[in-house]
């Protein structure tokens, strides 16, 4: 493949620096001094990039355009001026200059944008050449999962769609029954269980737009962000006076304005723990009583819950109510991590281009291989959000119409970050455990206790530090509500090195 550049700048001794540059680097160039010169050049060659001067009358943008309108708009045009203003790079860019570097030139900027536009003309060339291989189509979104909005065709994400029919299913067939026989029975309840980002809201929307309940309203709330003293009246809604800055008028509640459609309890295993026996009267009668209020309140609402934590494991240590586990857990679903559905990292990145660009983007097909070798290497925890936020700052970035490997590069994170506080963590609790072990015994109940405590303890410790003292940024790195911490900590969990 050959490379042609157009070098237009008046300056004798800047035009000869990019030349010589580009042409160290196999660039075939030729040179203008001035736009009516460039002009008779333009026609001679299918140009791969142009370096243009901007005037300083402020003409760029009209430069810019008359360029293009010569050389089309997929040719990378970079513009160069004596002195750069944010609102000439701020102009330029916008109508569709590739890059704006300004006097005196420096061959590593020269370099270094003359190799970028040839890796991406090469990636270009050989996606063109097989275009009929892993091409992105539109069908490649269709799959089990299509019909819930949900993003994937491999077999993780597949089983989770096929539970969610299988529910919707039988909570219809149910339905069907009752009516025939005038019955009553109570709305049918979802636990979905995953990491964050995994995607629980995005399942949960999916669950209510086929339920039964889909012509009602879809209301979402944070478990983990209701204060203590006030969820009651949040869930539940008050009456005037119920309590200290209670509403002059009848506040309805949440579980109220979701009547006839899905409440969505995002985080219940960060609930407030006296709210716990109230949540499970309301879902064992599908009645709910106003603070301040003497009369209690029928509403028929589906019962969406979600949480990243191991739900039943945390039932058997005595984290969360047994029965109302049960009560929630009428259908389970469990969303697999990013780095257990590899086969998906692909149709999800041309998703997330696709709704970034309103379908104007598309990701290249190096572009995906490199996304599919990083995704071996890198565990994702994050899980899909974080990949859907590589995938938008790559488009916001991408020059063009499409995202080439060295478009996505600078934007994937660094493989040792995500792993720094999950190496600290296994290394403190080994070497705990280790110490624990020698002093109180392998068969001593009191040392396995003990050694739990010390883990608990030395993974808080570390994260607090590593994050200087701040609960909220500590609870985040770890995966756990800020309230959670709090719990941790009010327990007993190095109470000492907290101010």
């Amino acid at each position: 493949m050959t490379f042609h550049a157009l070098v237009i700048e008046p300056d004798v001794v800047q035009r000869r620096r990019i030349r010589e540059t580009l042409l160290f680097d196999n660039w075939n160039v030729s040179e203008a001094s001035s736009m009516e010169e460039a002009i008779q050049l333009i026609e001679r060659h299918s140009w791969s990039i142009i370096f243009c001067h901007m005037n300083e009358k402020g003409e760029e943008v009209t430069l810019l355009r008359a360029l293009k309108r010569k050389v089309g708009d997929s040719i990378p045009i970079i513009m160069t001026a004596a002195q750069i203003t944010p609102q000439a790079v701020l102009k330029t860019i916008l109508n569709g200059a590739f890059n704006f570097i300004g006097k005196p030139y420096g061959e590593s900027e020269i370099r270094e944008l003359s190799r970028l536009v040839r890796g991406r003309l090469q990636a270009a060339e050989r996606e063109s050449n097989n275009c009929t291989q892993n091409a992105m189509r539109e069908s490649d979104f269709t799959s089990a999962a299509s019909q819930f909005e949900i993003v994937g065709k491999g077999k993780a994400i597949t089983k989770v769609a096929t539970e969610i029919a299988r529910a919707l299913r039988k909570d219809h067939d149910k339905e069907t029954a009752n009516v025939e026989r005038n019955a009553s029975e109570r709305p049918p309840t979802f636990l979905i269980t995953g990491e964050t980002g995994t995607g629980k809201e995005l399942v949960a929307r999916a669950i209510h737009s086929h339920s039964r309940y889909a012509s009602g309203p879809f209301v979402a709330v944070n478990c983990s962000n209701l204060p203590a003293e006030l969820a009651d009246a949040e869930l539940f809604g008050s009456t005037p006076g119920a309590f200290t800055g209670a509403a002059r008028e009848l506040r309805p509640g949440l579980w109220e304005s979701a009547a006839g459609g899905t409440f969505f309890l995002d985080e219940i295993t960060e609930a407030p723990p006296s709210l716990f026996p109230k949540l499970l009267r309301v879902l064992q009668d599908g009645r709910i009583k106003r603070l301040g209020a003497n009369q209690w309140i029928k509403v028929n609402v589906q019962i969406v819950a979600a949480s990243n934590r191991d739900v039943a494991a945390d039932v058997k240590r005595g984290y969360f109510r047994e029965d109302l586990y049960h009560r929630l857990s009428q259908h389970q679903i469990h969303l697999p991590p990013l780095r257990e559905r590899l086969e998906d990292v692909p149709l999800l990145a041309a998703h997330f281009a696709h709704q970034q660009s309103a379908g104007t983007m598309r990701f290249a097909q190096d572009a995906l291989h490199l996304l599919m070798e990083f995704s071996r290497e890198y565990a994702w925890h994050g899980n899909v959000r974080e990949l859907e936020n590589v995938v938008h700052r790559a488009v916001a970035h991408a020059p063009d119409r499409k995202v080439y490997a060295v478009d996505l590069a600078p934007h994937l994170p660094a493989k040792d970050e995500a792993n720094n506080l999950l190496s600290l963590m296994r290394e403190s609790a080994v070497e705990t455990a280790e110490q624990t072990t020698c002093v109180c015994g392998n068969d001593n109940q009191g040392g396995l206790d003990e050694q739990m405590r010390h883990f608990r303890n030395s993974v808080i410790k570390e994260t607090l530090a590593a994050h200087n003292n701040c609960r909220t940024h500590a609870a985040k790195s770890l995966q756990i509500s800020r309230s959670t911490m709090h719990r941790l900590i009010e327990a007993g969990a190095n109470k000492s090195s907290l101010k």
